[in-house]
């Protein structure tokens, strides 16, 4: 039972300390939900996509930002996430060779509005009625890219974590639990096959990724005790660890432009084993373990219509399954794509250069396509800027 659902129904004494931080759980952005958490996808560009895996921030240059996020998580109406990030890239060289560094700006947040709370040990239900941020969450992040015979991208990323309870809720301490941690994470690319820059000319690039992700290395943390209506004294616990370790493979036709190419179509699909971090008695395991096995893929087409899937079949026999299916509108592929076909120069340049993007996804714990326990449908737009 996670920590929300004591703000949501006060049920309390709990039968064992939850965390107290819910938002890598929840998502708070498309990029996080389309792939149902997929940690080793190629950089779109949005600052947002750092909370996946630090390393993706060393991806395009120039100034991005980013905002997205949910009204309604599974069908909870009044429980809203949000991400706001900005993230800076530039280019310098190491060894004679191009080095791509990126840093990032982002903030979370999660809110109830309107929320009835019932406390079983009272006798009258509480409801929110204002927006009470629940929790927040800053983060830092840095990345560095080699691009070489290979391409090799590290990262980390520092969060300020903050998770206050709501005054309306009946407990005797509402100070909030505070903690400060670190996600680390790599990709790694090796070409296979690289695209022909000659113009107009026609080529398959193939690509072969590997990477992985380790998340909340919790460096401080303060949990303050609490008790419900005077009863039963609890104290939430940190974010268990976690980690991601996986790879694919990036397919694409493109087309020459003198010193660059057009991917007329793009196919990223990636496999990744995930741990859940959580200690679990081993009569529970087998029915409870959320570790499990990510598949996501990434289509684009033009560069202006992208499709981006993923799931997570978890190990557990009484845990349910996670899925994530986006849909991507790119403006500046439009552009690059007209002024491609058309001979456009400055069209072509003018979609290099702004960048924007608007992102619909659907996310749903489901056991089965029959059976849908929940959906979530999030909204996002990232713009871009490159000198």
């Amino acid at each position: 039972m996670l920590r929300t659902c004591l703000l949501l129904l006060l049920a309390a004494p709990l039968a064992h300390a939850q965390s107290a931080f819910q938002l890598p759980e929840l998502y708070s952005s498309p990029q996080e939900a389309e792939t149902a958490g997929a940690a080793t996808l190629s950089p779109t560009g949005a600052p947002a996509e750092g909370l996946l895996n630090p390393a993706l921030l060393a991806g395009p240059q120039g100034l991005r930002a980013s905002y997205g996020g949910t009204r309604e998580w599974l069908g909870l109406e009044g429980t809203k996430t949000s991400t706001a990030g900005f993230a800076y890239g530039g280019e310098t060289s190491l060894g004679g060779l191009p080095l791509t560094v990126g840093a990032a700006l982002t903030r979370q947040e999660l809110r109830f509005e309107g929320i009835p709370l019932t406390n079983p040990e009272g006798p009258d239900p509480t409801t929110l009625e204002s927006d009470d941020v629940v929790e927040t969450a800053y983060g830092l992040g840095l990345a560095a890219r080699w691009d070489g015979p290979v391409r090799l991208a590290v990262g980390a990323t520092g969060f300020a974590r903050r998770s206050p309870l709501p005054e309306e809720l009946d407990v005797d301490n509402t100070d909030p639990d505070r903690a400060l941690t670190v996600d680390l994470g790599a990709l790694l690319a090796v070409p296979v096959l690289r695209a022909n820059p000659e113009p107009r000319a026609i080529s398959v690039p193939i690509e072969v990724v590997a990477g992985g992700v380790r998340r909340h290395m919790e460096f401080w943390g303060d949990y303050p005790e609490r008790a419900v209506d005077g009863g039963d004294v609890f104290q939430s616990r940190p974010l268990p660890e976690t980690g991601a370790l996986g790879g694919g493979v990036d397919l694409a036709i493109a087309r020459g432009l003198g010193g660059d190419a057009f991917e007329i179509a793009s196919l990223d699909i990636r496999v990744e084993r995930e741990w859940d971090g959580v200690d679990l008695p081993e009569d529970y395991r087998e029915a409870y373990s959320a570790d499990g096995i990510r598949g996501a893929a990434d289509f684009t087409l033009f560069e202006t219509l992208g499709s981006r899937s993923g799931v997570l079949w978890t190990d557990g026999s009484e845990q349910t399954d996670r899925v994530g299916n986006g849909l991507s509108f790119h403006v500046d592929g439009l552009l690059r794509a007209i002024g491609t076909f058309t001979d456009n120069e400055s069209l072509r340049q003018t979609g290099e250069q702004f960048g924007l993007r608007f992102d619909l996804t659907v996310y749903e714990v489901a056991e089965d396509r029959d059976r849908v326990f929940g959906e979530t449908f999030f909204g996002g737009v990232a713009l871009s800027w490159r000198p």
